[in-house]
């Protein structure tokens, strides 16, 4: 699979050279890998949006123009001409699409109009009333998402203009865009997060991990794979594969994708080792697995506890009979691992959900504890 659309989320050359990647990577950088992988993450997570029209508007958009298709009032053997090319073509960039499909449809619309209101019975001898219907109901509800996109990102475009409505539909884009839009989905974030890791740790191997309806970047570290994935903390292998079936496990689509491959191919989960060379950059496929079964395991909360405070520099001297607040820390103990780099990124992001809480200020807080409730983590803040 991920030779067809390994381009959706692979750096290239150029991404891996531009000037903001790498500036960023020395910034991150500091003497233990752990803080720094940390601070990728972290970075991510501050800075970068989540890009829910990217995410959903190419397949909406691809499925009108492919229902367009069908209602268009040509020969079958056409039609099934033009319904393959635009597959194709939605595999690359569905800007192609749109800049000749579109107007194609768009043509027919305004003729087929035209006819009907100047000649009603001409009319029905070129397109029945009913598909003339169903395909100006198509065209318009593509003109309706076009408008919206246009209205939505006016802003975005006053402040960044040469920010480009196009690139919602784009299966990949630069990093050099991402960086300057601060606006991602899955595999843009992927893509930097490879572009980043291949610039710093260049004598590591770097893979990719691809499960369905999703993707993300990992880094072999003593033979360990770590994956970094848009959000603290950073997980090992196992530990991702499990989360994702927990947290996916009630999409329907990625229930059957995953029935799929399990039954019928080498497993749910393909990793992809990335090769950089001089000229270009390549994946080769090293392994698929399957999604392991979901375990709770028993986190060592106040190893936790303590650690937290100690980045904290909380002296847990005083405290009083009830919490002054608690803190859910959902499906956190599903993320626990007892593991030098994820339990300190676990810590890093536990102290970024109490800052974003106290709006940063930690000064008035006299004592912590960290507590299970099965698949959570509760975090109790005792002040001064």
């Amino acid at each position: 699979m991920l030779i067809m659309f390994n381009k959706q989320f692979l750096p290239t050359i150029e991404d891996i050279e531009n000037k903001e990647a790498k500036k960023l990577a020395q910034n991150l950088k500091e003497k233990s890998i752990r803080s720094t992988l940390t601070n990728i993450v972290d970075w991510q997570e501050r800075n970068l949006q989540y890009w829910i029209d990217r995410s959903d508007m190419f397949f909406l958009l691809w499925c009108l123009l492919l229902v367009s298709l069908c209602f268009l009032p040509i020969q079958i053997n056409l039609k099934l001409f033009l319904i393959g090319i635009l597959l194709l073509l939605a595999l690359f960039d569905i800007a192609y699409v749109l800049t000749y499909i579109l107007p194609l449809i768009g043509s027919l619309i305004v003729a087929f109009t035209f006819i009907l209101s100047h000649n009603f019975s001409v009319a029905n001898k070129v397109l029945p009333i009913s598909q003339l219907v169903a395909l100006s109901v198509t065209f318009g509800a593509i003109i309706s998402l076009l408008i919206y996109l246009i209205y939505k990102y006016r802003n975005i475009k006053s402040a960044r203009p040469e920010f480009k409505v196009g690139d919602t539909f784009k299966l990949s884009l630069p990093v050099d865009k991402i960086l300057k839009y601060r606006l991602a989905i899955c595999r843009d974030y992927a893509k930097l997060t490879a572009t980043l890791l291949l610039n710093l740790y260049s004598k590591n191997k770097i893979y990719f991990i691809l499960i369905p309806l999703h993707v993300a970047t990992a880094i072999k570290i003593r033979n360990k794979l770590y994956v970094l994935d848009q959000r603290l903390p950073i997980l090992t292998l196992e530990k991702w594969l499990m989360f994702w079936k927990e947290k996916m496990s009630k999409n329907k689509f990625f229930c059957v994708l995953s029935y799929i491959r399990r039954n019928f191919g080498e497993g749910e989960a393909e990793i992809y080792e990335i090769r950089p060379a001089q000229k270009n950059i390549s994946t080769k496929k090293i392994e698929s697995k399957r999604l392991p079964a979901t375990k709770i395991p028993n986190v060592d909360t106040v190893n936790l506890t303590n650690k937290l405070a100690k980045m904290l520099e909380i002296k847990q001297i005083s405290r009083k009979r009830r919490p002054s607040l608690k803190i859910p820390l959902e499906d956190y103990a599903m993320l626990y691992d007892k593991d030098k780099i994820t339990e300190f990124s676990l810590i890093r992001a536990i102290k970024n959900k109490l800052e974003n809480e106290l709006c940063g200020n930690l000064s008035k807080i006299s004592n912590i504890e960290i507590t299970q409730k099965k698949k959570d983590l509760i975090l109790k803040i005792y002040t001064k």
